[in-house]
């Protein structure tokens, strides 16, 4: 099960999300960060801003669900290093679903 599946309708976004341990959250973050994804107590946890229009949040979701098949994922409050090195893979990576 993956992000294509999703993007062809073969599984719905609840199904990828139990498959993945993931939920899914809406908050008003600050204006320069569209979404993230933190991994606590072993539930990826995608926060999306709550900010955003129905477009730009479904495409926010697609990218951070691609951190999530691409391992991007951070533990609660630890920091990485990698962040500019794992935005550029998640552009490949949704690229080659061509979706962007």
């Amino acid at each position: 099960m993956n992000i294509k599946n999703l993007i062809d309708n073969d599984i719905t976004q609840d199904e990828f999300l139990n498959y993945n341990n993931a939920t899914l959250l809406f908050k008003k973050l600050p204006i320069e960060i569209n979404g993230l994804i933190i991994r606590k107590n072993d539930i990826n946890i995608i926060i999306i801003n709550d900010n955003l229009g129905e477009e730009a949040r479904k495409k926010v979701f697609l990218h951070e669900l691609s951190h999530l098949e691409l391992n991007h994922t951070y533990k609660y409050g630890i920091a990485d290093n990698d962040s500019n090195k794992y935005e550029h893979e998640v552009d490949i990576y949704l690229n080659k679903l061509n979706f962007d």
